[in-house]
């Protein structure tokens, strides 16, 4: 089995017997999709506890495209993002990030566009 996964081109051997995804984009995404199982409490905690964590930046943005777009649960979604604006910085940097990436998805309703941009001015 380790020989399948040595060959097959999506991991690296980084110690003995100790695998990587060959590139973060797979390990972020996969991350994303378990934010968007959890429950509202836990997905809020992960949230709180990891917003500050560079590294958890894109896990989070994603996580609000699964649950809004992928899964069509756009209230959770923005809830999700709201919560990041009521933890002030950095968490208003990382809603600003989701609004790029889903402002024009119709995920993120207008009212809360609007308070993302004016987050994002006073920062």
């Amino acid at each position: 089995y380790l020989d399948q996964v040595r060959n097959s081109g999506l991991f690296l051997e980084r110690g003995y017997n100790l695998f990587g995804f060959i590139h973060r984009t797979f390990e972020d995404v996969l991350v994303a999709r378990g934010i968007a199982k959890l429950q509202f409490e836990e997905r809020n905690f992960i949230v709180r506890t990891h917003v500050s964590d560079y590294a958890w930046e894109e896990p989070i943005v994603l996580a609000v495209g699964v649950l809004g777009i992928l899964q069509a649960r756009r209230l959770e979604a923005s809830a999700m993002v709201e919560q990041l604006l009521e933890l002030g910085q950095p968490g208003v940097g990382v809603a600003t990030k989701c609004l790029e990436e889903y402002g024009t998805s119709n995920i993120l309703d207008k009212e809360l566009i609007q308070r993302i941009k004016k987050s994002g001015a006073k920062e």
